[in-house]
């Protein structure tokens, strides 16, 4: 199997687990997703030392949101457990490795439109200036969405080697 079947596949089994799983509470998912694209305009803004708590919980919320929405890529529930995914994987004919960049792509597919648009609303303010403060495109707070969304990434690409790691290694009992 290839990787772009292989990342449809994951992409609609995705979609098919978190509207089953969840009950109906995606859609607050999705809304959060929306929160997160207009409150990173807070970004844009050239801030004080007194910004930095609020700006430090909207980025705390920012990645709980997206873990919260890539579980279903990660775990499955089975009899009211959360089992990993990539035991699942172990007894049919699809490589692993393959398996773990299908994963990362549907996870960079499903948080870029919230990294996007909190990006480009960021960018706006900054070049719009409503209040009239300055600012450098050069300040790294202006980038703060695209940040979180790079680190979010990376830090899913280690969990999904470990949750692969750990699967090759049930395969092997």
């Amino acid at each position: 199997m290839d990787l772009k079947t292989l990342t449809k596949i994951e992409c609609k089994n995705w979609k098919r687990r978190m509207i089953d799983e969840t009950s109906g509470t995606y859609v607050l998912i999705y809304m959060g997703f929306i929160f997160v694209i207009f409150s990173s305009m807070l970004y844009g803004f050239r801030n004080n030392k007194d910004d930095i708590s609020a700006l430090s919980g909207l980025a705390a919320f920012t990645v709980i949101l997206y873990q919260s929405v890539t579980v279903y890529l990660s775990y499955v529930m089975e009899k009211g457990k959360r089992v990993n995914i990539f035991e699942k994987y172990i007894y049919t004919p699809v490589d692993l490795a393959m398996l773990r960049k299908a994963k990362l792509i549907v996870a960079a597919r499903i948080i870029a439109i919230p990294v996007i648009g909190g990006q480009m609303a960021s960018l706006l303010i900054r070049l719009t200036d409503p209040d009239h403060q300055g600012g450098s495109l050069l300040d790294a707070g202006v980038y703060i969405p695209a940040i979180i969304g790079g680190f979010f990434l990376l830090e899913k690409m280690i969990e999904y080697r470990i949750l692969c790691h750990k699967a090759s290694g049930h395969r092997a009992l």
